[in-house]
């Protein structure tokens, strides 16, 4: 089950708030496969669409760093992704490997633990989902339905996960922490 963990760095007063409090290299797997890569999605679809690539999109907002990396490098946005999930990874991990403990905050920003960490207070909890993330009401590129998520976790009620407008994506939202499914 996966953990979240208040962490506080004493050496430099800086308060993290909560975070994923990862321990074990499954828990890492879990949080990427669950996580990462559903905001890989979004990172791609809009690097995609964005002038910068080429696509009939604005700027890229999301896919900013997936969509320089790409043109730096000189490298398709599929090897480009690949590469930067893999490199993510590994660094995950051989952070994991070192210290026994991996912390990510809701940016996938990560640290590992060190003698200056104070943990505060750690939480079970049934989804990924951060105390301080807040609903994010989504509508792909040239979609027609809209769709709610808390961090990652997608809202679903009744079965349904995607809406036809914006406020029954928000109600479902609402009656989603209502029903306690966070």
């Amino acid at each position: 089950m996966p953990r979240i963990s208040k962490v506080t760095d004493t050496f430099t007063k800086l308060e993290y708030g909560y975070l994923y409090d990862i321990q074990h290299p499954g828990e890492l797997y879990d949080w990427f496969s669950i996580v990462r890569l559903s905001r890989s999605a979004e990172e791609f679809s809009d690097a995609a669409q964005c002038v910068e690539l080429g696509g009939p999109g604005g700027h890229a907002g999301k896919g900013s760093a997936l969509a320089h990396l790409t043109k730096i490098r000189g490298i398709s946005l599929v090897d480009s992704l690949t590469k930067l999930n893999t490199d993510l990874f590994t660094g995950m991990h051989n952070t994991l490997e070192r210290t026994g403990r991996v912390f990510i905050n809701s940016n996938g920003g990560f640290f590992g633990m060190k003698e200056s960490l104070k943990i505060e207070d750690t939480r079970a909890i049934f989804a990924y989902i951060l105390p301080s993330d807040k609903v994010r009401i989504i509508q792909w590129p040239n979609g027609h339905h809209y769709y709610a998520k808390f961090g990652e976790q997608d809202v679903v009620v009744d079965g349904v996960q995607k809406w036809d407008t914006w406020e029954e994506a928000e109600a479902a939202s609402m009656r989603f922490i209502q029903e306690g499914k966070l």
